[in-house]
């Protein structure tokens, strides 16, 4: 599935992040597991505690999961080492919007993000992406 979503050009790595770990939580849920015990209440990473992390990574490695980052924007989810899902590495296009007054919200960044899941039926919703800038906004290609 490929969405682009704009936003403003300074919290833009935050809600990369923020978006991957969302998309990794939706299909790791989506494997079966009750694992809402392992996330934290307001679906932010930088909220999950060191326990978590721990108890998480033990779980998934008792159920023969592998989350794999790249550490350059794409992660790999496998399952008995079959790939199940794929984040891939957003790509990012820096625009100018010549309407603002201000500018810092002149430039924006549309973040174009490709992901997949063996479970894509059931893929995440846009409205299940919990967005924290009041400058974001989804927009489809034919805006860009």
């Amino acid at each position: 599935m490929k969405e682009v979503i704009s936003v403003d050009r300074e919290d833009y790595r935050k809600i990369v992040k923020q978006l991957q770990f969302q998309w990794t939580k939706h299909v790791l849920v989506q494997t079966g597991m009750n694992l809402s015990s392992y996330f934290p209440d307001d679906d932010n990473p930088e909220s999950m505690t060191i326990e978590q992390k721990a108890q998480l990574r033990q779980t998934l490695r008792q159920n023969d999961i592998l989350v794999l980052d790249d550490q350059d924007g794409g992660i790999k989810i496998y399952l008995d080492k079959t790939i199940i899902a794929e984040w891939k590495k957003p790509r990012f296009d820096l625009h100018q919007d010549l309407s603002q007054i201000d500018p810092k919200k002149k430039l924006y960044i549309n973040i174009n993000i490709d992901y997949w899941s063996v479970f894509d039926g059931q893929e995440l919703k846009e409205n299940d992406i919990k967005q924290n800038n009041a400058d974001e906004f989804v927009e489809d290609d034919n805006n860009s």
